[in-house]
C-alpha cells in the first residue's frame, strides 16, 4: 500500500511538475515572423490568428493587441505570400504588411 501510495504520489509530482514547462513550450511554437510558411499551414486558424498577431505586434513595436482589422489584412498578405511563393521555407515576415505599398510602381 505505502509502495502503491509513493508511485501515485510521485507521478503526480511529476506530472505537476511537468504541466507548466509543456504549456511554456507550448506558447513558445509561435516565433511570429520567424514562422515559415509550412509551419504556418499546419496551424489551426486560432493558431495562424496568434502567430499574426504576434507578428504584427513585432512589425509595429507595440506590446499592445493589434486590431482586428489589422491581423484580417496581414492575414491576407501572408496567406498570399505562401500561396505566390509556393516555398514551405519561407518566413511569413517576408509579406508585405504595408497598405501604402503600390506594386504598379
Amino acid at each position: 500500500m505505502t509502495l502503491k501510495l509513493n508511485r501515485r504520489l510521485r507521478t503526480l509530482l511529476i506530472a505537476g511538475a511537468a504541466a507548466p514547462v509543456l504549456a511554456i513550450a507550448g506558447c513558445a511554437g509561435n516565433s511570429g515572423g520567424d514562422t515559415t510558411c509550412s509551419e504556418f499551414a499546419e496551424q489551426s486558424q486560432e493558431e495562424q490568428r496568434e502567430t499574426i498577431s504576434t507578428y504584427v505586434q513585432e512589425q509595429s513595436g507595440s506590446d499592445s493587441e493589434p486590431a482586428a482589422l489589422a491581423v484580417d489584412a496581414a492575414m491576407v498578405a501572408v496567406t498570399a505570400l505562401c500561396a505566390v511563393e509556393n516555398n514551405g521555407d519561407t518566413p511569413i515576415r517576408e509579406a508585405d504588411l504595408d497598405p501604402n505599398t503600390n506594386s504598379g510602381d
